[in-house]
């Protein structure tokens, strides 16, 4: 029954906005949807999922063990609601993009986890910034496919643009286990990208790079990775905070740190 009313309901605005926020995102919980609905007031974010649950536009993880550990049921998009959001809106759907909406039945914990920070990411900065920061996930671009970012691509690439201004930032959020040799290579990898000029053809500064560290352990070693890398080198901008930082966020603060001049605290629009 579920099916047949699906073929012939129309979406509405917020139905179609929590599909969208799915397609970028990936995963999200009940509370990042709210927080990412936090202007509609008396909204009952959680009754519109269930309602798309039941229609098999999207669906949710959640095992018993959650509960214990205090961690929030997932939901993701499925393949019919990838493309009943091409119906609506103006998104390029992608056979790519719908393999992953299988695969998500079946991704790791870790990897929803990433996924959920990233928009809790893009919450914060939206809430504080507004319509002047642009936020673009993994996504979006590869179904844009431009050539002159990095690869792998970072898990958003900002653009803040006030008083006839634009910034632009490479953002990436570490995870908890990811290993030294890892971080290493990751700030190689930018470095190398830098150096190529790949950048160039956007005729714009190369984007400062923001880190956000999950703890102030793996932000100091990442920070004594990237200074040993650049050697007495000041470009590329390389900046970094913590996930809590960012999180408890309530309005434009001092937490992007130069990761060469530690004594150089910004915040977004200052760094430089």
């Amino acid at each position: 029954m579920a099916s047949d009313t699906l073929k012939t309901r129309k979406l509405n605005q917020e139905q179609l906005e929590i599909l969208e926020l799915l397609f970028r995102f990936r995963f999200a919980s009940k509370e990042l949807v709210a927080q990412y609905f936090i202007d509609r007031s008396g909204m009952d974010v959680y009754r519109r999922l269930e309602v798309l649950c039941k229609y098999n536009l999207i669906a949710k993880r959640f095992e018993s063990s959650y509960r214990l550990q205090g961690k929030p049921a997932a939901y993701y998009l499925l393949p019919a609601g990838i493309k009943r959001l091409g119906e609506y809106r103006d998104i390029e759907i992608t056979t790519a993009r719908i393999k992953l909406a299988y695969k998500d039945r079946t991704v790791s914990e870790d990897f929803i986890s990433h996924c959920m920070q990233v928009l809790g990411a893009f919450n914060q900065l939206k809430r504080i910034h507004g319509d002047a920061i642009r936020f673009y996930t993994k996504v979006d671009l590869n179904i844009e496919t431009y050539d002159y970012f990095p690869k792998p691509l970072p898990d958003a690439f900002l653009s803040l643009k006030e008083q006839g201004q634009t910034r632009r930032y490479f953002l990436e959020i570490l995870d908890v286990t990811i290993p030294l040799f890892v971080l290493r290579k990751r700030t190689k990898q930018y470095l190398d990208y830098y150096e190529s000029g790949a950048w160039d053809d956007t005729d714009s500064e190369f984007p400062i790079i923001l880190f956000v560290c999950q703890s102030d352990k793996q932000e100091k070693q990442l920070q004594k990775s990237i200074s040993k890398a650049l050697e007495n080198e000041d470009e590329p901008v390389f900046t970094t905070t913590t996930y809590v930082k960012l999180k408890e966020l309530s309005k434009e603060a001092a937490i992007w740190q130069n990761a060469i001049d530690l004594d150089e605290v910004h915040d977004l629009r200052s760094i430089s």
